[in-house]
């Protein structure tokens, strides 16, 4: 309110010199996909990514488990096979060595890869999202 009504007593001002009075700067506009925000690094990123997994799954040095496996040094891990953990049938028998790869398809679509897992979640289809999920999966650990 302060800010207009010195605009229009500057406006009043010089507009009684026979000068065009000033403008008021546009506000830069932002896109939908703007982040006003600092620069957030890659970990953070997949740190903020995997919080939905993280109600289930710690990535923890000490190896408990949540409601979903621990999935600390989960790359390279076999699936089914963490020890202290209630492994779905499906989970046990799937006989995959969890690659980057495969954790990907896994997070894309859970029960394409591994029909009959417990895991209720139904797959994240944003392939950006994923990838900072495995990213973020393969710097926990030792």
């Amino acid at each position: 309110m302060i800010r207009k009504a010195i605009i229009i007593a500057a406006a009043l001002a010089i507009g009684a010199c026979g000068e065009t009075p000033p403008q008021p700067e546009a506000a830069p506009q932002l896109s939908a996909n703007a982040n006003p925000s600092p620069v957030i690094s890659m970990a953070d990123s997949g740190k903020a990514a995997f919080a939905m997994c993280s109600s289930c799954h710690p990535v923890s040095s000490d190896g408990q488990h949540g409601m979903g496996p621990n999935l600390a040094d989960i790359l390279g891990a076999e699936s089914g096979t963490r020890d202290g953990f209630a492994y779905s049938d499906a989970m046990q028998s799937a006989n995959i060595i969890w690659t980057e790869e495969r954790l990907d398809a896994f997070l894309a679509d859970p029960y394409a890869i591994v029909p009959g897992t417990a895991m209720a979640f139904p797959g994240e289809p944003n392939a950006e999202k994923r990838a900072l999920i495995v990213s973020y999966l393969g710097s926990q650990g030792d």
